[in-house]
């Protein structure tokens, strides 16, 4: 194991206790309780709660995935409007409305070679890897749509899967948050992904988190953090402004779900604040070093 170095040992610190308020705030992937409250709020089945989540995924921007569901609420091929509703950074290649439809496409043939969107889903079972290595089979698919689509089907639609690692291989957010605790191997060996599962299940141990899909996240956001594009809250507020960005029939059932959901001081709509991300504020700990919480609504 490469023992860290003094700016690591620093940070650690800031780590160890950004990840814990991420947890308690519900920065940590905050989509996934909104949706799992959607879903109840709307009495879905289990095709259409598994169809919202793979739209979800092939947006990662909220209130376009809802606004997609409202119209086509069963599988159904994309209309032109559909492929053109914003998308979020992480699915920025499906701003190029060719790929989109293809992944939208391959997603529907799926779905009929196994029984529906759920079917599709849990084709593969239960155990990690082979969840995720049943996902990128659909084009469009890669690690990361892979990592998160496997973590929402076990968050929101109760598949009993565990997540085993923090997809290291190949990796860029959680590497480079971990890189800033630890020195680590910049290849992806099979040994050098062993180092770095083994440096984030000690993590997880030192942290007593028991999800090392929370620490995945985490240290991507902590990366995200340290150089000034992130803050606690951030992916809340940026939800409200995703939402507010495609308004539709939904979008009252969303408000209702975060509030049912998420603490009163991290919501905008709770306390007055504008409805987007606060570009100011991610610059803070980079420029400081503290990590600002909302601590009275």
């Amino acid at each position: 194991m490469i023992a860290p170095g003094r700016r690591q040992v620093r940070l650690r610190g800031d780590y160890l206790r950004w990840h814990h308020l991420q947890v308690a705030t519900r920065d940590v992937d905050p989509a996934y309780p909104v949706l799992r409250a959607i879903v109840d709020q709307l009495g879905l089945d289990r095709d259409s709660a598994a169809w919202l989540v793979l739209l979800h995924v092939g947006y990662y921007q909220l209130g376009s995935a809802l606004a997609a569901f409202a119209e086509v609420p069963k599988p159904a091929p994309p209309t032109p409007a559909l492929l053109r509703l914003p998308t979020g950074t992480e699915r920025r290649a499906h701003r190029d409305v060719r790929q989109w439809d293809r992944h939208w496409r391959a997603l529907l043939d799926a779905f009929d070679a196994h029984g529906g969107p759920y079917g599709w889903l849990t084709a593969a079972g239960t155990d990690w890897a082979a969840l995720n290595d049943h996902l990128t089979r659909v084009y469009g698919n890669g690690r990361w749509a892979a990592y998160k689509t496997a973590e929402l089907a076990q968050k929101v639609l109760d598949v009993p899967t565990v997540v085993a690692d923090a997809g290291h291989a190949h990796s860029s957010g959680p590497r480079k948050g971990l890189a800033l605790l630890h020195r680590i191997p910049g290849g992806n060996t099979a040994g050098d992904v062993a180092i770095l599962d083994d440096l984030t299940t000690a993590l997880a141990a030192e942290l007593a988190e028991s999800d090392i899909g929370q620490v995945e996240t985490s240290l991507c956001d902590f990366h995200s953090l340290h150089k000034g594009g992130y803050y606690l809250g951030h992916d809340i507020d940026a939800m409200a402004e995703h939402l507010m960005k495609v308004p539709g029939a939904l979008t009252q059932v969303a408000f209702d779900a975060r509030a049912a959901t998420l603490p009163p001081p991290y919501l905008a709509e709770a306390v007055g604040r504008p409805l987007v991300v606060e570009r100011d504020r991610k610059r803070v700990y980079a420029n400081t070093g503290r990590i600002l919480e909302r601590r009275t609504a």
